[in-house]
């Protein structure tokens, strides 16, 4: 058994002579055993592992893994920042239950939920509900046409290294439900309407009609 490494490089030979290129090919062979051998050697094929292993039954998202496990946590105590340079912590809501929605104008499917999610609020923000949303990797003039567009009743901030790091790793949209204790009780990536009406549920007596599934999504 042989392994055959091979390495081609080419491009400019010196940054400030450009012209000046060269060209360079090179092969390497490791041998791992011997190519005359009628068989090889048993112990090649046997997998001896340094530390104790268990078997995987199934590979789980990683984002999708670490999203869940932020329920039943407190929320981050992070600060959230608007356009207009105020700063608002996280924590002031507590006593109230929040939806934070992550999205951004350039995700059709965090766009296509709008319609739900503005349905939602609606229903719930005299219960108490309070939404925010949280744009990702967008200019500001961008952002606030848009939602001055929609003409959006509900706060918008933008994402910082700060919520980055604070919250797990995910796509979006992102749905996060914080309870009036300040703990995660909803912690989900991807559109799941009805998923979400359910947790919101669950916060209180006040809550109950928000099972009620919204109609499909209509894009705006």
């Amino acid at each position: 058994m042989i392994w055959k490494e091979t390495d081609h490089r080419e491009g400019p030979l010196f940054p400030d002579a450009p012209c000046v290129e060269y060209t360079m090919n090179r092969t390497e062979w490791y041998k791992a055993s011997d190519p005359n051998a009628q068989s090889a050697p048993e112990e090649l094929f046997v997998f001896r592992p340094s530390e104790p292993v268990e078997l995987a039954k199934q590979f789980a998202n990683p984002e999708e893994r670490d999203a869940r496990e932020l329920q039943g946590k407190q929320a981050p105590a992070v600060k959230l920042g608007a356009k207009d340079g105020q700063v608002v912590s996280l924590v002031t809501f507590r006593g109230k239950p929040v939806l934070l929605d992550f999205w951004a104008t350039w995700c059709a499917p965090c766009v296509e939920s709008l319609p739900a999610v503005e349905k939602l609020y609606s229903e719930m923000a005299d219960k108490g509900l309070v939404l925010l949303s949280i744009d990702e990797g967008e200019d500001v003039e961008t952002v606030t046409k848009f939602l001055a567009k929609r003409k959006q009743s509900w706060p918008n901030y933008h994402l910082t290294e700060e919520i980055a790091d604070a919250f797990p790793a995910h796509g979006i949209p992102y749905f996060v439900l914080v309870d009036a204790s300040g703990k995660v009780v909803y912690s989900k990536e991807g559109v799941d309407d009805a998923g979400l009406r359910a947790a919101v549920a669950r916060l209180g007596p006040e809550f109950v009609g928000a099972s009620e599934t919204s109609k499909p999504f209509a894009k705006p």
